[in-house]
């Protein structure tokens, strides 16, 4: 019996290590922004107060450059209400708009040549502050 505990116990712990690096795997890109798979791509989003950062990213996590493509952000609200902002270029791999817009959520939409890929992201800086 005790046998036998000791066993499953094992395969408990054996099971455990193959999986932990699955599920505590990093979300976090290259430039310290939240990651969502895309398609064929990731998106990276960062977001702290007063501007908002896109990147895209291949599978591997590598920064794809940004010219030819564009950028957008929808913006989700509590009251079900939306808009739209298109994200100007940064550097040569990225998107940034200037913005207070207290927003639930967001979708970033990238346009590569015709081909659009998106990812929908919490906001990281909540609307409201508890007490």
């Amino acid at each position: 019996m005790k046998s036998k505990f000791c066993i499953s116990l094992l395969i408990v712990i054996v099971a455990a290590i193959f999986v932990s690096p699955i599920i505590f795997q990093s979300s976090y890109g290259p430039h310290g922004g939240l990651i969502k798979p895309a398609g064929n791509y990731q998106i990276e989003m960062k977001n702290p107060f007063g501007n908002l950062y896109a990147y895209l990213l291949d599978k591997k996590s590598r920064t794809i450059p940004n010219k030819g493509i564009s950028c957008k952000a929808r913006y989700y609200f509590p009251d079900s209400t939306t808009t739209e902002i298109d994200l100007k270029p940064l550097g040569e791999d990225g998107f940034v708009t200037e913005t207070t817009i207290r927003f639930y959520s967001c979708k970033i939409t990238f346009n590569l040549f015709g081909k659009s890929v998106s990812a929908k992201f919490e906001n990281e800086t909540p609307i409201a502050q508890k007490k």
